[in-house]
């Protein structure tokens, strides 16, 4: 399964950073790389997290392998799916937010009766 990114470039400057990158990928998508693309890749990567958040995400690629999968050919059924996964997604998160306030009102709460126990 091939995947593009889509990129907006202006201006020289950027355009001649895209046309960098885009040589080092070239260079680096092969099976032996050289030690020093590898090296100049993981700069890259380590520079810019969202370039390899975007490659490297896991879960969204074996979600779209699924829901491709599941879904042969049929839009109605690719899109329900997908708007289901994006739903759970947000329930998770939610989920993950409330959680976290949970956790910081019980240590203020442990706070307050730590002061109380002192005072």
């Amino acid at each position: 399964m091939s995947e593009e990114l889509q990129v907006r470039v202006t201006g020289k400057e950027e355009f001649g950073k895209f046309k960098t990158v885009e040589a080092l990928i070239k260079r680096t998508n092969i099976e032996h790389p050289a030690q020093a693309d590898r090296d100049e890749l993981r700069r890259l990567l380590q520079e810019n997290p969202r370039m390899w958040k975007w490659a490297g995400d896991v879960s969204r690629r074996a979600t779209d392998h699924v829901i491709k999968t599941y879904s042969g050919k049929s839009a109605l059924s690719e899109e329900s799916q997908q708007r289901a996964v994006e739903s759970l997604a947000k329930v998770r998160t939610l989920t993950a937010a409330a959680r976290m306030a949970e956790s910081r009102i019980e240590r203020q709460a442990g706070n307050v009766r730590q002061l109380k126990a002192v005072g």
